[in-house]
């Protein structure tokens, strides 16, 4: 072995870069406790399906709490690079959206929702210690259940396909000699909601740090969802289809704070990462309900 390194920026997972005579790979440690959120099962059928569409890389070994597959030569994202790429990644995630992927269970019914619900009630059984017990007892859980239940009558005639879920700017690898985006870390794949895809993305904008006003605009977001209409549809959308589409975006982009903010809440007691996931969750809880009369209403003005 030629080389073997330590990468470095994730929340979860440990990652290792290694050089095997002309090879790369990357070594993946999953992170503790991951398996009570995550179907490990479910993300090494897609990652194998992924591949056979040329939309992951190649995986080669999976062990116990982990895997191996192939190094995407490029560089990993910083949030602020993001906007400057973002016709790229639009066009990119369009094409993942349609892939015709078919999971063994023939289910292809959204997840954000039913996956939420589930990690509500497994946080509320969950026995905090010391001060995240005080702090736990300023987030309510039943609430925010209730606001989810809400916002899902809302969405159901919105678009499905299948959807990275996690695209952060650590996930997408910018190649540029070739000029070309390329995803990874396909954990959380699954059929679900386009425009939660979309919003889940330009929330991450904001970075771990939570920088609020680096969120895209409404102009940054028309942006990103004309490149992403016209891959996906071959034709430029009307302004009607791109102001209701992006009224789809930012709704969805709230409810991924919701998502976020309940994971990060497990994560806080689960994780042996060095990352303060309790306060990371309830700012995002918060951010939440800062914008959800907001996004909630243009959503009803235009559908």
């Amino acid at each position: 072995m030629k080389e073997f390194d330590k990468l470095t920026g994730g929340l979860t997972n440990l990652l290792y870069k290694a050089v095997v005579g002309d090879n790369k790979v990357l070594v993946r440690i999953n992170g503790a406790g991951t398996e009570n959120i995550i179907d490990r099962d479910k993300e090494t059928e897609y990652m194998t399906l992924l591949g056979e569409h040329k939309l992951s890389a190649k995986l080669h070994a999976i062990y116990k709490n982990g895997y191996v597959y192939d190094y995407i030569e490029g560089e990993p994202l910083k949030p602020e690079e993001m906007p400057t790429l973002s016709d790229l990644i639009a066009k990119k995630l369009a094409d993942f959206h349609v892939a015709p992927i078919v999971p063994k269970t023939g289910d292809k019914s959204p997840v954000v929702f039913k996956t939420l619900k589930k990690w509500i009630e497994d946080v509320k059984g969950l026995e905090y210690k010391d001060d995240k017990k005080e702090k736990m007892k300023s987030i309510d859980l039943e609430k925010l259940r209730e606001e989810v239940e809400s916002q899902e009558q809302l969405v159901k005639d919105c678009d499905i396909g299948f959807c990275h879920n996690d695209l952060l700017s650590l996930n997408i690898i910018y190649d540029k000699e070739k000029k070309q985006v390329n995803f990874i870390d396909y954990e959380y794949c699954g059929y679900n909601y386009c425009a939660y895809d979309i919003g889940n993305h330009m929330c991450e904008h904001v970075g771990f740090e939570l920088k609020f006003e680096l969120f895209p605009d409404q102009d940054q977001q028309k942006k990103f969802a004309s490149a992403y209409l016209e891959q996906k549809n071959s034709k430029k959308p009307t302004n009607e289809e791109l102001e209701k589409f992006v009224s789809e975006v930012d709704l969805f982009a709230n409810m991924s704070n919701a998502f976020w903010g309940v994971w990060a809440l497990s994560q806080a007691y689960y994780s042996d990462i060095d990352f303060d996931y309790l306060d990371y969750g309830s700012r995002r809880i918060k951010w939440f309900y800062e914008r959800r009369d907001q996004v909630v209403q243009e959503f009803k003005r235009l559908h």
